[in-house]
This record gives C-alpha cells, sequence and structure tokens, in this order.
C-alpha cells in the first residue's frame, strides 16, 4: 500500500494553495456563454479582479470571439472537456479524445489545467489528463449556485467557506447535461441572474480582504493542497 501522502502528491488535484497572503481564486465553469460571460467579466473589471475560466471545447468552439475576449481581459482559460460528459463513464479512448479536443479548439490561449465534469474523476481518467500534461484542478469552495436561485444564500454560502488560498467555484454557464444531475429545472441552466448578483455582493464583500487572482498565480503563491478528489460530490 501506498502511505496516503504520497498518492496525494502522485495523483491528488489541486483543491487550494496553502498560502499566508490574502488572496483566493475565483473560477467559472461550463462557459463561454454569450450572455453571461460578457457580465462576469465586466464585473471582474470592475473590481480589479482575476479569475479563470474552465470552458467545454464544444462551446467555445461556437463562440470562439468570447474565448479570445476573456484571454485579452487578462484572464485564465481551462479546459473543461469537450461536450461535458463524466470522464469516469467514458471509455479511455473517448476520454483523451475529449480533453485533447477541447485542447485544440481552445488554442492559443489555453493554460494545461483541467477540471473534470461534475467534479467527477477516477484513478484512470486522472492519470489520462496528467499524460496530456494537464494538472488537474478541484475547488474547496462552492455557493450551490447550480440549484440554489436565492443570491443571498450563494453569497453567504461562499463567504462561510472563505480562506486565503481558497479556489472557488462558480458558473458563467450551466451545461444542459446538468439537468438531472444536481441541476433541477431548465430554468436554472438558463437564468443565471442569481449567481452574478450573488458574485457582484461577493466581490464588494471581499474588497480589502482578498485579492482574486488567477489559478497559476495562486499556485506560484503558496504550496498546493492536493487531495484524493475521486467522485467528487457537486457540480462542474
Amino acid at each position: 500500500m501506498f502511505p496516503l501522502k504520497f498518492l496525494r502528491r502522485l495523483v491528488g488535484s489541486i483543491i487550494r494553495v496553502d498560502t499566508d497572503k490574502p488572496i483566493i481564486a475565483l473560477t467559472f465553469d461550463d462557459g463561454p456563454d454569450p450572455e453571461t460571460t460578457p457580465r462576469v467579466i465586466k464585473l471582474l473589471d470592475r473590481f480589479e479582479a482575476k479569475a479563470t475560466f474552465f470552458m467545454i471545447g464544444e462551446t467555445a468552439d461556437k463562440y470562439s470571439n468570447l474565448v479570445r475576449m476573456v484571454s485579452d481581459a487578462g484572464h485564465t482559460i481551462g479546459n473543461h472537456s469537450w461536450d461535458h460528459k463524466k470522464m469516469p463513464l467514458l471509455p479511455r479512448h473517448q476520454r483523451l479524445a475529449s480533453i485533447w479536443k477541447a485542447h485544440t479548439t481552445l488554442q492559443p490561449y489555453l493554460q494545461r489545467l483541467f477540471r473534470p465534469p461534475f467534479g467527477e474523476q477516477n484513478l484512470a481518467s486522472r492519470i489520462d489528463a496528467s499524460l496530456l500534461g494537464y494538472q488537474v484542478v478541484g475547488w474547496s469552495v462552492h455557493g450551490n449556485d447550480w440549484c440554489e436561485r436565492n443570491p443571498r444564500i450563494i453569497y453567504e454560502t461562499l463567504m462561510s467557506n472563505l480562506s486565503a488560498g481558497s479556489i472557488v467555484l462558480l458558473h458563467d454557464r450551466l451545461h444542459e447535461k446538468s439537468l438531472g444531475y444536481g441541476v433541477a429545472s431548465k430554468d436554472l441552466v438558463i437564468d443565471r441572474e442569481p449567481m452574478l448578483e450573488a458574485l457582484e455582493l461577493f466581490l464588494h464583500r471581499i474588497q480589502g480582504r482578498y485579492s482574486l487572482v488567477t489559478i497559476p498565480e495562486l499556485i506560484r503563491a503558496g504550496r498546493p493542497h492536493r487531495g484524493l478528489w475521486f467522485h467528487q460530490t457537486g457540480q462542474s
């Protein structure tokens, strides 16, 4: 048996960073979205904040102008697979194809950061991502924005779990495949207003307390904390 510490270092996913600096990383999944993503960018710009966007390849292919816009605004772009299928359920050749097809679509803006759809992976899918040169990134804080319609509750959930080095999960879009996997209705897929309102509250509240940086910046500022993050309960 391998020691747990060794397994975390070998195949663990980054879920937060141990740092003394008052910084956190805000991440957005499932985009880009022609309605929501530009509004998120404007909000981040207003608060001089940077974020990381884990994008779906097939959506990025449709809205390539948004991919460029996010990158030009100084944000980091990561890989969230081609079509948001659960990695552990796919044969190996399909997993590799999904990651690589998104990889080629997101060029030249992509950094090799991967977040598995729905936050679900197993040892085989984790190794596959590593073989393609990717660091796998999870999260330590989320606001349940895929199932909560009350902006205040989303905001309070985020704030209650926040600390230096946190990786925060939100969604600038919800993929249609999310229906039936924690997302209760199609209205939540379409309507990102609760998330946007919660995001504005969040950005107001953390002013002067935390700076928002990209995942690569966060990693450089401390020691990544890795977890054996398999079959994570959650939505991404």
